[in-house]
């Protein structure tokens, strides 16, 4: 058996998991505390975000965490069947998603993220990916809006085109009846 530790912190050791574009979160089930009750099952701990200060306490509550989780391997698997990765079917996105830190920090955290969520092998540990909703929808509408004004200018460009044509035409009519 291995036990370890990890303290909450806004990186995983050295490693820092987001970028200026998304947020990584690692989760773990909260797990049953000395002389406590038992926590719901949709309990979570946030254990890495990059709002997190060293030691700095989080907690989130999701269903669709918890459904995500595969339990234990089963009785009698090596050992390392517990990190080995779960099948695809266990990997979830939500286009709703609240950031567990929003209230310490509506500017950075606050508002609706698109999120994509996946357990870590066998373990009751969640890796969280979100990108803001407004950002993301975005990049989809940009190209669109592009392709819009270009067109306008194309088109703006093919009625000068027929305007001009249409007058020289005019004007050559006029010189061979002239004659």
């Amino acid at each position: 058996m291995l036990i370890a530790t990890i303290a909450t912190d806004s990186r995983l050791g050295a490693l820092r998991l987001s970028d200026g574009r998304r947020f990584a979160a690692l989760a773990a089930r909260r797990d049953l505390e000395r002389g406590g009750p038992a926590p719901a099952s949709d309990e979570f701990t946030v254990l890495v975000h990059d709002g997190l200060g060293y030691g700095e306490s989080a907690s989130l509550r999701s269903a669709t965490l918890s459904a995500l989780l595969p339990g234990a391997p089963a009785p009698g698997a090596p050992a390392l069947d517990q990190l080995r990765l779960p099948p695809p079917d266990l990997v979830a996105s939500l286009d709703d998603f609240r950031d567990p830190l929003a209230e310490r920090d509506p500017a950075k955290y606050g508002g609706v993220f698109l999120a994509g969520i996946a357990p870590v092998g066998h373990t009751d540990l969640v890796v969280i990916v979100q990108s803001r909703a407004d950002e993301a929808v975005a990049l989809d509408a940009d190209p669109r809006l592009r392709l819009i004004s270009w067109s306008g200018v194309v088109l703006a460009l093919l009625g000068l085109a027929f305007a001009a044509a249409s007058a020289a035409r005019r004007r050559h009519r006029r010189m061979a009846d002239e004659r």
